[in-house]
Protein backbone atom coordinates (compact mmCIF):
# COMPACT_ATOMS: atom_id res chain seq x y z
CA UNK A 1 0.00 0.00 0.00
CA UNK A 2 2.63 2.50 1.20
CA UNK A 3 4.65 1.77 -2.33
CA UNK A 4 1.27 2.16 -4.60
CA UNK A 5 0.95 5.74 -2.67
CA UNK A 6 4.91 6.71 -3.55
CA UNK A 7 4.02 5.91 -7.15
CA UNK A 8 1.06 7.84 -7.15
CA UNK A 9 2.67 10.54 -5.68
CA UNK A 10 5.41 10.53 -8.11
CA UNK A 11 3.28 10.29 -10.77
CA UNK A 12 1.43 13.93 -9.74
CA UNK A 13 5.16 15.75 -9.34
CA UNK A 14 6.54 14.70 -12.80
CA UNK A 15 2.61 15.46 -13.89
CA UNK A 16 2.96 18.74 -12.09
CA UNK A 17 6.43 19.49 -13.15
CA UNK A 18 5.53 19.27 -16.57
CA UNK A 19 2.78 21.59 -16.73
CA UNK A 20 4.98 24.14 -14.79
CA UNK A 21 7.28 23.57 -17.32
CA UNK A 22 4.80 24.18 -20.11
CA UNK A 23 3.86 27.07 -18.25
CA UNK A 24 7.37 28.46 -18.33
CA UNK A 25 8.09 28.04 -21.81
CA UNK A 26 4.78 29.40 -23.29
CA UNK A 27 5.49 32.50 -20.82
CA UNK A 28 9.16 32.71 -22.58
CA UNK A 29 8.15 32.21 -25.92
CA UNK A 30 5.45 34.99 -25.09
CA UNK A 31 7.69 37.26 -23.96
CA UNK A 32 10.24 36.75 -26.37
CA UNK A 33 7.45 37.22 -28.96
CA UNK A 34 6.76 40.37 -27.38
CA UNK A 35 10.07 41.63 -27.04
CA UNK A 36 10.96 41.26 -31.46
CA UNK A 37 7.60 42.54 -31.80
CA UNK A 38 8.75 45.59 -29.25
CA UNK A 39 12.36 46.20 -31.03
CA UNK A 40 10.43 45.85 -34.71
CA UNK A 41 8.78 49.16 -33.68
CA UNK A 42 11.48 50.78 -31.95
CA UNK A 43 13.42 50.44 -35.10
CA UNK A 44 10.70 51.77 -36.90
CA UNK A 45 10.16 54.74 -34.80
CA UNK A 46 14.46 55.06 -35.03
CA UNK A 47 13.97 55.22 -38.58
CA UNK A 48 11.55 57.63 -38.95
CA UNK A 49 13.88 60.41 -36.40
CA UNK A 50 16.39 59.67 -38.66
CA UNK A 51 14.48 60.82 -41.50
CA UNK A 52 13.25 63.54 -40.14
CA UNK A 53 16.13 64.66 -38.68
CA UNK A 54 17.93 64.06 -42.52
CA UNK A 55 15.15 66.48 -43.64
CA UNK A 56 16.12 69.19 -41.42
CA UNK A 57 19.71 69.06 -41.70
CA UNK A 58 19.27 68.83 -45.67
CA UNK A 59 16.95 71.52 -45.26
CA UNK A 60 19.16 74.88 -45.94
CA UNK A 61 21.43 72.82 -48.70
CA UNK A 62 18.16 72.16 -51.10
CA UNK A 63 16.80 75.86 -50.16
CA UNK A 64 20.22 77.56 -51.19
CA UNK A 65 20.61 75.05 -54.05
CA UNK A 66 17.27 76.45 -55.37
CA UNK A 67 18.72 79.75 -54.68
CA UNK A 68 16.14 81.07 -53.07
CA UNK A 69 16.25 85.15 -53.75
CA UNK A 70 12.87 86.33 -52.44
CA UNK A 71 11.75 87.70 -49.02
CA UNK A 72 11.52 85.98 -45.69
CA UNK A 73 7.76 86.03 -45.39
CA UNK A 74 7.77 84.09 -48.95
CA UNK A 75 10.26 81.73 -48.31
CA UNK A 76 6.66 79.43 -47.13
CA UNK A 77 5.76 79.43 -50.69
CA UNK A 78 8.86 78.95 -52.23
CA UNK A 79 9.17 75.51 -49.95
CA UNK A 80 6.11 73.87 -49.84
CA UNK A 81 3.48 76.17 -51.96
CA UNK A 82 0.91 76.96 -48.76
CA UNK A 83 1.45 79.78 -46.58
CA UNK A 84 2.46 79.01 -43.11
CA UNK A 85 -0.75 79.15 -40.24
CA UNK A 86 1.27 82.62 -38.74
CA UNK A 87 1.19 84.06 -42.20
CA UNK A 88 -2.31 84.88 -43.43
CA UNK A 89 -1.42 88.44 -44.31
CA UNK A 90 1.36 87.74 -46.80
CA UNK A 91 -0.98 87.10 -49.36
CA UNK A 92 -1.58 84.67 -52.24
CA UNK A 93 1.72 82.12 -53.21
CA UNK A 94 3.63 83.26 -56.11
CA UNK A 95 5.63 80.44 -56.02
CA UNK A 96 4.57 76.10 -56.91
CA UNK A 97 6.29 73.74 -54.01
CA UNK A 98 10.29 73.61 -54.84
CA UNK A 99 11.02 71.09 -52.24
CA UNK A 100 8.74 68.47 -53.37
CA UNK A 101 8.66 65.17 -50.49
CA UNK A 102 11.28 62.44 -51.19
CA UNK A 103 11.53 58.75 -50.43
CA UNK A 104 14.87 57.25 -48.28
CA UNK A 105 16.11 53.89 -49.83
CA UNK A 106 14.36 52.06 -46.93
CA UNK A 107 11.13 53.49 -48.03
CA UNK A 108 10.37 56.11 -45.50
CA UNK A 109 8.73 59.89 -47.04
CA UNK A 110 10.29 62.48 -46.04
CA UNK A 111 8.01 66.00 -46.11
CA UNK A 112 9.84 69.49 -44.79
CA UNK A 113 7.81 72.24 -44.57
CA UNK A 114 8.03 76.05 -42.97
CA UNK A 115 5.27 76.20 -40.36
CA UNK A 116 6.23 79.74 -38.52
CA UNK A 117 7.62 83.02 -39.57
CA UNK A 118 9.06 85.63 -37.56
CA UNK A 119 9.78 88.90 -39.84
CA UNK A 120 11.58 90.50 -36.74
CA UNK A 121 13.98 88.11 -36.40
CA UNK A 122 14.43 86.60 -40.10
CA UNK A 123 13.54 83.32 -38.70
CA UNK A 124 11.34 80.61 -39.39
CA UNK A 125 10.45 77.41 -38.02
CA UNK A 126 11.12 74.42 -40.01
CA UNK A 127 9.25 71.17 -39.71
CA UNK A 128 10.27 67.86 -40.83
CA UNK A 129 7.81 65.03 -41.17
CA UNK A 130 8.87 61.01 -41.76
CA UNK A 131 6.64 58.10 -42.75
CA UNK A 132 6.62 54.41 -43.15
CA UNK A 133 4.85 52.68 -45.60
CA UNK A 134 2.45 51.99 -42.97
CA UNK A 135 1.68 55.55 -41.32
CA UNK A 136 3.40 55.82 -38.61
CA UNK A 137 5.73 58.93 -38.39
CA UNK A 138 7.90 61.33 -36.90
CA UNK A 139 8.43 64.64 -36.38
CA UNK A 140 11.51 67.15 -36.00
CA UNK A 141 11.51 70.78 -35.68
CA UNK A 142 14.20 73.64 -35.99
CA UNK A 143 14.21 77.46 -36.14
CA UNK A 144 16.39 78.63 -39.38
CA UNK A 145 17.71 82.38 -40.02
CA UNK A 146 17.27 83.60 -43.10
CA UNK A 147 20.10 86.35 -44.60
CA UNK A 148 20.91 88.23 -47.34
CA UNK A 149 24.76 87.54 -47.44
CA UNK A 150 26.87 90.86 -48.95
CA UNK A 151 27.08 90.18 -52.56
CA UNK A 152 27.09 92.74 -55.29
CA UNK A 153 25.06 90.53 -57.65
CA UNK A 154 24.76 93.47 -60.22
CA UNK A 155 27.45 93.66 -62.88
CA UNK A 156 27.08 97.05 -64.89
CA UNK A 157 29.40 96.99 -68.17
CA UNK A 158 29.41 100.75 -68.20
CA UNK A 159 28.06 104.20 -66.18
CA UNK A 160 25.83 104.84 -69.10
CA UNK A 161 24.93 100.77 -70.56
CA UNK A 162 22.54 101.04 -73.81
CA UNK A 163 22.15 98.82 -76.45
CA UNK A 164 20.95 101.09 -78.87
CA UNK A 165 23.11 104.11 -79.84
CA UNK A 166 24.05 106.93 -77.94
CA UNK A 167 23.59 110.63 -78.12
CA UNK A 168 25.46 112.83 -75.99
CA UNK A 169 24.22 116.18 -77.81
CA UNK A 170 24.13 117.74 -73.67
CA UNK A 171 26.66 118.61 -71.47
CA UNK A 172 27.00 115.17 -69.45
CA UNK A 173 29.39 114.38 -66.87
CA UNK A 174 29.44 110.73 -67.15
CA UNK A 175 32.37 108.35 -65.20
CA UNK A 176 32.93 105.24 -65.26
CA UNK A 177 35.92 103.04 -63.70
CA UNK A 178 38.99 103.68 -63.40
CA UNK A 179 38.46 107.51 -62.82
CA UNK A 180 40.63 109.80 -60.69
CA UNK A 181 38.33 113.30 -59.86
CA UNK A 182 41.15 114.98 -58.56
CA UNK A 183 43.44 114.15 -61.77
CA UNK A 184 39.82 114.00 -64.68
CA UNK A 185 41.47 110.86 -65.78
CA UNK A 186 41.46 107.57 -65.99
CA UNK A 187 44.06 106.05 -63.13
CA UNK A 188 44.50 102.38 -61.70
CA UNK A 189 45.84 102.38 -58.05
CA UNK A 190 47.76 100.37 -57.51
CA UNK A 191 48.18 100.23 -53.74
CA UNK A 192 44.17 100.45 -53.38
CA UNK A 193 43.10 98.12 -56.38
CA UNK A 194 39.87 95.91 -55.42
CA UNK A 195 39.73 98.01 -52.40
CA UNK A 196 36.41 100.17 -50.60
CA UNK A 197 37.74 102.60 -48.10
CA UNK A 198 35.71 103.35 -45.07
CA UNK A 199 33.39 100.38 -45.08
CA UNK A 200 33.11 101.05 -41.12
CA UNK A 201 35.51 101.67 -38.31
CA UNK A 202 36.74 99.71 -35.34
CA UNK A 203 35.12 100.07 -32.05
CA UNK A 204 37.99 98.45 -30.08
CA UNK A 205 41.61 98.85 -30.79
CA UNK A 206 43.48 95.43 -31.03
CA UNK A 207 47.20 94.09 -31.16
CA UNK A 208 47.53 90.57 -32.14
CA UNK A 209 50.07 88.15 -32.65
CA UNK A 210 47.77 85.32 -33.12
CA UNK A 211 44.34 84.24 -33.36
CA UNK A 212 43.41 88.42 -33.57
CA UNK A 213 39.75 89.61 -33.42
CA UNK A 214 38.04 93.04 -34.71
CA UNK A 215 35.30 94.58 -33.22
CA UNK A 216 33.59 96.94 -35.51
CA UNK A 217 30.18 99.65 -35.60
CA UNK A 218 28.91 98.27 -38.70
CA UNK A 219 29.02 94.98 -40.14
CA UNK A 220 25.84 94.92 -42.32
CA UNK A 221 28.70 94.03 -45.36
CA UNK A 222 31.08 91.42 -43.45
CA UNK A 223 30.20 87.95 -43.45
CA UNK A 224 32.02 84.63 -42.72
CA UNK A 225 34.54 84.63 -46.15
CA UNK A 226 34.99 88.44 -46.03
CA UNK A 227 38.12 90.39 -47.24
CA UNK A 228 39.26 93.48 -44.87
CA UNK A 229 41.91 95.85 -44.12
CA UNK A 230 42.84 97.51 -41.35
CA UNK A 231 46.02 99.89 -40.52
CA UNK A 232 47.32 97.99 -43.80
CA UNK A 233 46.99 95.08 -43.04
CA UNK A 234 44.67 92.47 -44.75
CA UNK A 235 42.37 90.06 -43.13
CA UNK A 236 40.18 87.68 -43.94
CA UNK A 237 36.75 86.97 -41.66
CA UNK A 238 36.57 83.30 -40.50
CA UNK A 239 32.91 83.82 -37.97
CA UNK A 240 31.57 85.84 -35.43
CA UNK A 241 34.49 85.75 -32.24
CA UNK A 242 32.56 84.74 -28.75
CA UNK A 243 30.69 87.38 -26.90
CA UNK A 244 29.31 88.81 -30.33
CA UNK A 245 25.81 90.72 -29.85
CA UNK A 246 24.16 92.86 -31.85
CA UNK A 247 26.20 95.40 -30.39
CA UNK A 248 29.24 93.98 -30.13
CA UNK A 249 30.33 92.66 -33.12
CA UNK A 250 33.03 91.28 -32.53
CA UNK A 251 34.70 89.00 -35.52
CA UNK A 252 37.77 86.43 -35.55
CA UNK A 253 40.20 87.30 -38.80
CA UNK A 254 43.38 85.85 -39.90
CA UNK A 255 46.01 87.68 -41.43
CA UNK A 256 46.61 87.02 -45.33
CA UNK A 257 49.28 88.90 -47.67
CA UNK A 258 46.73 91.01 -49.68
CA UNK A 259 48.00 93.07 -52.94
CA UNK A 260 50.16 95.21 -50.99
CA UNK A 261 52.02 92.82 -47.44
CA UNK A 262 52.19 94.68 -44.50
CA UNK A 263 54.82 93.48 -42.62
CA UNK A 264 54.69 93.38 -38.68
CA UNK A 265 51.74 92.28 -36.04
CA UNK A 266 48.68 93.47 -37.37
CA UNK A 267 47.52 96.47 -35.10
CA UNK A 268 45.18 99.73 -34.95
CA UNK A 269 43.64 101.88 -32.74
CA UNK A 270 40.05 102.04 -32.02
CA UNK A 271 38.11 104.40 -34.65
CA UNK A 272 40.04 103.50 -37.50
CA UNK A 273 38.91 102.53 -41.01
CA UNK A 274 38.02 99.43 -42.35
CA UNK A 275 38.11 98.79 -45.53
CA UNK A 276 36.44 96.15 -47.64
CA UNK A 277 38.22 94.01 -50.77
CA UNK A 278 35.13 93.68 -52.41
CA UNK A 279 36.35 91.01 -55.13
CA UNK A 280 39.15 89.06 -53.28
CA UNK A 281 41.61 86.35 -54.04
CA UNK A 282 40.49 83.86 -51.56
CA UNK A 283 42.87 81.03 -52.21
CA UNK A 284 45.36 80.24 -54.71
CA UNK A 285 44.87 80.32 -58.55
CA UNK A 286 45.63 77.79 -60.85
CA UNK A 287 46.37 77.54 -64.11
CA UNK A 288 44.37 75.44 -66.36
CA UNK A 289 46.34 76.31 -70.14
CA UNK A 290 49.22 78.57 -70.80
CA UNK A 291 46.75 81.36 -71.53
CA UNK A 292 43.55 80.32 -68.93
CA UNK A 293 43.00 79.89 -65.31
CA UNK A 294 40.69 79.60 -62.15
CA UNK A 295 40.91 82.51 -59.44
CA UNK A 296 38.30 81.41 -56.59
CA UNK A 297 37.23 84.39 -55.28
CA UNK A 298 35.00 86.18 -52.72
CA UNK A 299 32.05 87.36 -54.52
CA UNK A 300 31.41 86.36 -58.33
CA UNK A 301 28.43 88.07 -58.54
CA UNK A 302 29.68 91.43 -59.26
CA UNK A 303 31.61 90.46 -63.28
CA UNK A 304 29.65 88.95 -66.33
CA UNK A 305 31.52 87.43 -68.87
CA UNK A 306 34.41 89.25 -71.26
CA UNK A 307 34.62 91.75 -68.23
CA UNK A 308 38.38 92.74 -68.41
CA UNK A 309 39.61 92.98 -64.71
CA UNK A 310 42.90 93.94 -63.05
CA UNK A 311 44.66 92.76 -60.28
CA UNK A 312 48.39 92.96 -58.62
CA UNK A 313 50.78 90.45 -58.84
CA UNK A 314 54.08 91.24 -57.28
CA UNK A 315 54.45 95.16 -58.29
CA UNK A 316 53.22 94.81 -61.42
CA UNK A 317 48.99 95.56 -62.45
CA UNK A 318 47.60 92.98 -65.07
CA UNK A 319 44.84 92.73 -67.32
CA UNK A 320 42.84 90.24 -68.01
CA UNK A 321 39.43 88.81 -69.38
CA UNK A 322 36.28 86.54 -67.81
CA UNK A 323 35.27 83.77 -69.75
CA UNK A 324 32.88 82.30 -66.91
CA UNK A 325 32.14 83.22 -63.22
CA UNK A 326 30.15 81.14 -60.34
CA UNK A 327 30.29 78.97 -57.26
CA UNK A 328 31.74 75.63 -57.81
CA UNK A 329 29.42 74.58 -55.14
CA UNK A 330 25.67 76.60 -55.55
CA UNK A 331 25.12 75.62 -51.80
CA UNK A 332 28.41 77.09 -50.51
CA UNK A 333 27.97 81.38 -51.16
CA UNK A 334 32.29 80.94 -50.32
CA UNK A 335 33.36 78.81 -53.48
CA UNK A 336 32.95 81.30 -55.53
CA UNK A 337 35.24 81.94 -58.91
CA UNK A 338 36.24 83.27 -61.69
CA UNK A 339 37.44 81.63 -65.14
CA UNK A 340 39.78 84.31 -67.00
CA UNK A 341 42.04 84.46 -70.07
CA UNK A 342 44.66 86.87 -70.96
CA UNK A 343 45.49 88.86 -72.85
CA UNK A 344 42.30 90.18 -72.76
CA UNK A 345 40.84 91.64 -75.83
CA UNK A 346 37.33 93.12 -74.74
CA UNK A 347 37.28 96.62 -74.24
CA UNK A 348 39.51 98.00 -71.55
CA UNK A 349 42.44 95.13 -72.26
CA UNK A 350 45.20 98.15 -73.39
CA UNK A 351 44.53 100.07 -69.98
CA UNK A 352 47.50 102.58 -69.39
CA UNK A 353 49.69 100.99 -66.59
CA UNK A 354 48.76 97.47 -66.76
CA UNK A 355 50.23 94.39 -68.17
CA UNK A 356 48.93 91.22 -70.08
CA UNK A 357 48.66 88.77 -67.55
CA UNK A 358 50.44 85.54 -67.93
CA UNK A 359 50.10 82.17 -66.18
CA UNK A 360 53.21 82.47 -64.05
CA UNK A 361 51.72 86.21 -62.61
CA UNK A 362 48.45 84.66 -62.03
CA UNK A 363 49.36 81.87 -59.87
CA UNK A 364 51.53 84.11 -57.87
CA UNK A 365 48.43 86.42 -56.69
CA UNK A 366 48.53 86.82 -52.86
CA UNK A 367 45.45 85.38 -51.35
CA UNK A 368 43.63 88.80 -50.16
CA UNK A 369 44.54 90.80 -53.10
CA UNK A 370 41.76 93.05 -54.67
CA UNK A 371 40.67 92.76 -57.95
CA UNK A 372 38.95 95.64 -60.02
CA UNK A 373 36.81 95.79 -63.23
CA UNK A 374 36.74 98.40 -66.29
CA UNK A 375 33.82 100.15 -66.77
CA UNK A 376 33.74 102.81 -69.14
CA UNK A 377 31.87 105.99 -68.84
CA UNK A 378 29.59 104.72 -71.92
CA UNK A 379 29.30 101.28 -73.63
CA UNK A 380 26.93 100.80 -76.48
CA UNK A 381 26.27 97.68 -78.86
CA UNK A 382 25.48 100.86 -81.41
CA UNK A 383 27.43 104.25 -81.95
CA UNK A 384 27.91 106.64 -79.30
CA UNK A 385 28.05 110.67 -80.76
CA UNK A 386 27.83 114.10 -79.43
CA UNK A 387 30.37 113.81 -76.99
CA UNK A 388 32.35 116.64 -77.73
CA UNK A 389 30.98 118.80 -75.15
CA UNK A 390 30.55 116.46 -72.29
CA UNK A 391 32.88 114.29 -69.77
CA UNK A 392 33.23 111.00 -70.55
CA UNK A 393 35.95 108.55 -68.50
CA UNK A 394 36.99 106.39 -69.04
CA UNK A 395 36.46 106.94 -73.29
CA UNK A 396 33.22 105.68 -74.51
CA UNK A 397 33.38 102.10 -76.05
CA UNK A 398 30.86 102.15 -79.30
CA UNK A 399 30.00 99.02 -81.02
CA UNK A 400 31.02 96.62 -77.96
CA UNK A 401 29.81 92.97 -79.00
CA UNK A 402 29.82 92.67 -74.90
CA UNK A 403 26.48 94.50 -74.60
CA UNK A 404 23.62 92.02 -74.87
CA UNK A 405 19.92 92.77 -75.89
CA UNK A 406 16.67 92.92 -74.63
CA UNK A 407 16.36 90.49 -71.64
CA UNK A 408 20.09 89.08 -72.20
CA UNK A 409 21.18 92.71 -71.17
CA UNK A 410 18.91 92.20 -67.98
CA UNK A 411 20.46 89.03 -67.13
CA UNK A 412 23.77 90.32 -67.68
CA UNK A 413 23.12 93.30 -65.43
CA UNK A 414 21.70 91.33 -62.24
CA UNK A 415 24.01 88.64 -62.60
CA UNK A 416 22.22 85.72 -63.90
CA UNK A 417 18.74 86.30 -63.25
CA UNK A 418 16.07 86.69 -65.37
CA UNK A 419 12.84 89.37 -65.41
CA UNK A 420 10.59 87.08 -63.52
CA UNK A 421 13.10 86.61 -60.95
CA UNK A 422 13.77 89.96 -59.89
CA UNK A 423 9.75 90.82 -60.45
CA UNK A 424 9.14 88.85 -57.90
CA UNK A 425 11.73 90.57 -55.74
CA UNK A 426 10.20 93.86 -56.33
CA UNK A 427 7.33 96.30 -54.93
CA UNK A 428 5.02 97.43 -57.84
CA UNK A 429 4.16 100.53 -58.91
CA UNK A 430 1.92 101.94 -62.06
CA UNK A 431 3.95 105.02 -61.92
CA UNK A 432 6.98 105.92 -60.95
CA UNK A 433 7.43 106.29 -57.17
CA UNK A 434 7.82 110.67 -56.03
CA UNK A 435 11.03 108.86 -53.76
CA UNK A 436 12.43 106.00 -54.97
CA UNK A 437 13.14 103.74 -51.54
CA UNK A 438 16.06 101.48 -51.14
CA UNK A 439 14.32 98.45 -52.60
CA UNK A 440 13.72 96.94 -56.10
CA UNK A 441 11.21 99.25 -57.22
CA UNK A 442 9.45 97.90 -60.75
CA UNK A 443 6.81 100.15 -62.52
CA UNK A 444 4.45 98.35 -64.76
CA UNK A 445 1.51 96.33 -64.86
CA UNK A 446 0.73 94.09 -62.47
CA UNK A 447 1.88 90.55 -63.01
CA UNK A 448 4.07 90.98 -65.92
CA UNK A 449 7.81 90.83 -65.74
CA UNK A 450 7.76 91.58 -69.54
CA UNK A 451 9.64 94.80 -71.64
CA UNK A 452 5.69 97.36 -72.43
CA UNK A 453 5.47 99.97 -74.98
CA UNK A 454 4.44 101.97 -72.73
CA UNK A 455 5.78 105.79 -71.94
CA UNK A 456 6.68 107.56 -68.56
CA UNK A 457 8.05 110.60 -67.03
CA UNK A 458 9.88 111.38 -64.07
CA UNK A 459 10.53 114.95 -63.52
CA UNK A 460 12.82 114.88 -59.98
CA UNK A 461 14.23 111.48 -59.61
CA UNK A 462 15.27 111.53 -55.92
CA UNK A 463 16.30 108.79 -53.43
CA UNK A 464 18.06 105.67 -52.81
CA UNK A 465 17.63 101.22 -54.56
CA UNK A 466 16.95 99.76 -58.08
CA UNK A 467 14.47 101.06 -59.95
CA UNK A 468 13.46 99.19 -62.99
CA UNK A 469 11.14 101.20 -65.54
CA UNK A 470 9.07 98.26 -68.12
CA UNK A 471 8.49 100.87 -70.64
CA UNK A 472 10.11 103.98 -71.85
CA UNK A 473 11.24 106.74 -69.72
CA UNK A 474 11.76 110.47 -69.86
CA UNK A 475 13.88 112.23 -67.48
CA UNK A 476 13.31 115.88 -66.82
CA UNK A 477 14.20 118.34 -63.88
CA UNK A 478 16.43 118.45 -61.20
CA UNK A 479 16.46 116.52 -57.83
CA UNK A 480 19.37 118.92 -55.50
CA UNK A 481 20.20 115.13 -53.40
CA UNK A 482 19.90 113.11 -56.88
CA UNK A 483 19.12 109.18 -57.37
CA UNK A 484 21.61 107.03 -55.43
CA UNK A 485 21.33 103.39 -57.19
CA UNK A 486 20.58 101.84 -60.24
CA UNK A 487 17.96 102.74 -63.19
CA UNK A 488 17.12 100.27 -65.54
CA UNK A 489 14.36 101.25 -68.69
CA UNK A 490 13.56 98.08 -70.68
CA UNK A 491 12.38 100.54 -73.52
CA UNK A 492 13.77 104.10 -74.78
CA UNK A 493 15.61 106.61 -72.60
CA UNK A 494 15.64 110.56 -72.98
CA UNK A 495 17.09 112.59 -70.37
CA UNK A 496 16.63 116.42 -70.84
CA UNK A 497 17.22 117.76 -67.39
CA UNK A 498 20.40 118.23 -65.07
CA UNK A 499 19.92 114.78 -63.25
CA UNK A 500 22.66 113.54 -61.02
CA UNK A 501 22.50 109.89 -60.41
CA UNK A 502 25.21 107.68 -58.33
CA UNK A 503 25.67 104.25 -59.59
CA UNK A 504 24.65 103.68 -63.12
CA UNK A 505 21.89 103.71 -66.31
CA UNK A 506 21.34 100.77 -67.79
CA UNK A 507 18.77 100.89 -71.35
CA UNK A 508 17.23 98.13 -73.21
CA UNK A 509 15.49 100.05 -76.16
CA UNK A 510 12.40 98.84 -78.00
CA UNK A 511 12.81 97.33 -81.03
CA UNK A 512 12.09 100.08 -82.94
CA UNK A 513 14.25 102.86 -81.02
CA UNK A 514 15.43 106.29 -81.48
CA UNK A 515 18.21 105.65 -79.19
CA UNK A 516 19.15 106.99 -76.23
CA UNK A 517 19.31 110.36 -75.97
CA UNK A 518 21.16 112.68 -72.73
CA UNK A 519 20.33 115.58 -73.27
CA UNK A 520 20.67 118.49 -70.75
CA UNK A 521 23.26 118.76 -68.11
CA UNK A 522 23.61 114.50 -66.75
CA UNK A 523 25.56 113.44 -64.05
CA UNK A 524 26.20 109.82 -63.75
CA UNK A 525 29.02 108.61 -61.61
CA UNK A 526 29.56 105.37 -61.25
CA UNK A 527 30.61 104.02 -58.01
CA UNK A 528 30.78 100.09 -56.75
CA UNK A 529 29.87 100.79 -53.07
CA UNK A 530 26.24 101.73 -54.29
CA UNK A 531 26.02 98.18 -55.92
CA UNK A 532 26.97 96.34 -53.24
CA UNK A 533 24.64 98.54 -50.79
CA UNK A 534 21.73 97.99 -53.32
CA UNK A 535 22.85 94.36 -54.39
CA UNK A 536 21.92 92.66 -51.31
CA UNK A 537 18.16 93.01 -51.87
CA UNK A 538 18.80 90.62 -54.77
CA UNK A 539 21.23 88.29 -52.85
CA UNK A 540 20.13 84.15 -52.41
CA UNK A 541 19.27 83.80 -49.01
CA UNK A 542 21.53 81.98 -47.35
CA UNK A 543 19.60 79.40 -44.41
CA UNK A 544 21.59 78.42 -40.98
CA UNK A 545 20.22 76.67 -38.40
CA UNK A 546 19.31 78.61 -34.84
CA UNK A 547 21.23 76.60 -32.19
CA UNK A 548 19.78 74.70 -29.42
CA UNK A 549 16.41 74.94 -31.27
CA UNK A 550 16.03 71.14 -32.64
CA UNK A 551 13.42 69.59 -30.89
CA UNK A 552 10.25 66.93 -31.33
CA UNK A 553 7.12 66.92 -31.79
Amino acid sequence: MHGKTAGSSLIIVLLMSLIIMGSVIALISSTSLLTRKGSGYEKLAYSNLLGADAGINSFAARVQLKKYTGKVDNIDCFVQGTRASNNTSAGTCTYTAQLPSYSLSNGNTVQVEVVAINNTASSITVRSTSTTSDGTSKVVLQDFLVTRPPTTNISIPAALTSNPSIDLGGNGKIYGAPYDKSSNSSVLSSANNGILPGLTTLTTGFNHNSSPTITVADDSYLDTGSFVRVNGYTMQVTGKASGYTSTNRKYNVTQVPGGVVANGTPSATSGSTVDLVQFAVRSAPTSVTSTTARIPISDPTGFYVNDVIYFRSGSTMYSAQVTARGYTNDADLTSGYLDIKYPATAVGSTMTGTTAASASAVTAINIGTGISRYVPGASSAGSISGTGSSDLFPSGAAHNSSILSGSSLFSQTFSGKTKQDVYDLSTRYDLPPAMVLDQVNWVGPSGSATTNSNSYSINDLCGTGILIITGNLTLNGTCNSGFTGLLYVMGDFSNQGNSTINGAVVVEGQVYTSGTKVKGTMTINYDPNVFLQRGRHLAVSRISAVTATWRQQ
